[in-house]
């Protein structure tokens, strides 16, 4: 999970559907990815739930992803393994 640079390659098509960015803690993808009980996930899958809870956390980062604090809106986490 630890590229330290990002595709020069596949930059500027993903850069197109990122809302919001944000990192996090091996501690907490490794925490987070207990979350999801006896699904076959490893710690990438934590990580997108780690990176989602941290975005949550904060009234603009809910904001700028169209989500109010009351929990309305649809979120769909994809984690890839």
């Amino acid at each position: 999970m630890d590229y330290g640079t990002v595709s020069e390659a596949a930059w500027p098509v993903l850069k197109e559907g990122v809302d919001v960015s944000v990192t996090v803690s091996d501690e907490e993808a490794v925490r987070d990815v207990l979350l999801f009980g006896g699904l076959d996930a490893g710690h990438c899958s934590g990580a997108t739930l780690s990176g989602l809870k941290t975005v949550l956390g904060e009234e603009k980062g809910r904001a700028m992803l169209g989500l109010s604090e009351a929990g309305e809106g649809v979120v769909v986490l994809i984690g890839t393994d």
